[in-house]
């Protein structure tokens, strides 16, 4: 029989199978160079050892939990991918220049410049996408990090993902220094703005696991009162409403 522990690790397993599914489905057969598949399972293995540190510290008791950490690891998986994979591929077929210099044009160290720019001007339905993606980038991991009490406060779960999301902002600058010895004018955003609604979308993972644990405790109570359950007998872990 496998025991809860090794049943974490299959499910993160699992999680990375269906991640791989993800990526075909939507790159469909383009992945055609071998460096390609290199830069695919290279993330994929950084982003697996990640989650397997993360879910090592999880307690998994329920079905529920097991289908959140198959959820966990591929949702992770692409968001290390993301924001964070090396695409070999890149630096391969792109000549080297050797000219490293800081992109300023792809930073933003001034807080709110890019909301209010980006509120001021016509939105598009693609500016609309990447404004709620960055809200809810962070959104599953901090709800996962309470569900499966990897983290039990609310102020530690948010400064987890404040921090989580100021180290990719700032591994991002890095890789924008690197791609600038290439000859390329391309690179990734460094921009404080992320890091806020990186934030918010935090905050509002946090919310949906209090509202969540509150209604099924609330749901609980009702039906150990239903089944002539005394007062005051039903016990939950206090941990998860800690602030």
């Amino acid at each position: 029989m496998i025991n809860n522990g090794k049943l974490k690790y299959l499910c993160v397993g699992l999680g990375a199978i269906f991640y791989l599914i993800w990526v075909e489905l939507r790159y469909g057969w383009t992945i055609k160079e071998s460096l390609d598949y290199f830069s695919l399972f290279f993330n994929l293995g950084l982003g697996l050892m990640i989650v397997t540190l993360l879910v090592k510290k999880s307690k998994v008791k329920t079905i529920y939990h097991f289908v959140l950490v198959i959820l966990f690891s591929a949702y992770f998986c692409e968001l290390y991918g993301v924001t964070l994979g090396i695409n070999f591929t890149f630096y391969s077929l792109t000549p080297y220049t050797g000219n490293y210099h800081i992109m300023f044009n792809y930073i933003n160290w001034v807080p709110f410049k890019t909301i209010i720019h980006t509120f001021s001007s016509p939105l598009s339905t693609s500016t609309i996408i990447q404004l709620l993606g960055n809200i809810l980038l962070l959104t599953p991991l901090a709800f996962s990090l309470r569900y499966l009490e990897i983290i039990y406060t609310t102020k530690w779960t948010i400064l987890t993902t404040f921090f989580t999301s100021i180290s990719i902002e700032v591994l991002q600058l890095i890789n924008t220094f690197i791609i600038s010895g290439f000859e390329t004018d391309q690179g990734r955003s460094t921009d404080i703005d992320d890091v806020i609604l990186n934030t918010i979308g935090g905050v509002i993972g946090v919310l949906i696991f209090i509202g969540l644990k509150r209604f099924f405790i609330k749901n609980k109570k009702k039906s150990n009162y239903a089944n002539g359950g005394v007062h005051g007998k039903l016990k939950f872990d206090e941990k998860s409403f800690q602030e």
